[in-house]
């Protein structure tokens, strides 16, 4: 009976891995999460850095699998 749940969850624990970590979103890096997964405040201070985003124009930060830091920036706001 176990050995089938486990089955049954195992891929979506894998999709759940793979998807990576959220560390920071809406122009704030969410400090427990970066701690928690060993991400230094340079590491994420480089990743914003490396994307030409400073923190006020971050949407979201991702801690990734492979131990990289993704970065999303706001879209600019329409002139009028």
């Amino acid at each position: 009976m176990l050995s089938l749940e486990l089955d049954v969850l195992e891929p979506v624990v894998r999709a759940a891995v793979a998807c990576g970590v959220q560390t920071g979103c809406d122009g704030k890096m969410f400090h427990a999460a970066r701690k928690k997964h060993s991400v230094s405040q340079n590491g994420g201070e480089q990743a914003l850095r490396g994307s030409e985003c400073d923190l006020a124009e971050l949407r979201c930060a991702f801690l990734e699998v492979d131990g990289s830091v993704s970065i999303q920036k706001c879209r600019p706001q329409a002139r009028a």
